[in-house]
């Protein structure tokens, strides 16, 4: 099978402190390299992801309990709209088809 370029964009609005004003950010993961066929690769997959995820929401403060609570909203909405993709591209994978390029947003 050859194999496509694929992305999944991440893209949410990340957590800031109220003196700087929020702004959307977006981090491509790429699973081109990857045998989505296999729990190997869907593994893969799932930790770049989590990566991305982390990436795109960034960190909170321990003792803020605003941040970290925004922050776990960020991270929830983005694990939300990037399952139904996910379980797309996967479902792709498995008929041997070509997946589409994904974007996950807060």
């Amino acid at each position: 099978m050859s194999k496509i370029m694929f992305a999944v964009a991440l893209v949410s609005a990340v957590a800031i402190p109220a003196t700087a004003h929020a702004q959307d950010r977006s981090v491509a993961v790429s699973y081109a390299d990857l045998d989505l066929t296999s729990a190997a690769g869907v593994a893969q997959l799932d930790r770049r992801i989590s990566g991305a995820i982390g990436r795109v929401c960034g960190k909170a403060d321990h003792l803020d309990l605003e941040a970290i609570t925004d922050l776990r909203s960020c991270r929830a909405s983005a694990q939300a709209r990037v399952s139904e993709q996910r379980a797309i591209a996967l479902a792709a994978a498995r008929r041997g088809g070509p997946a589409l390029a994904l974007t996950i947003s807060r």
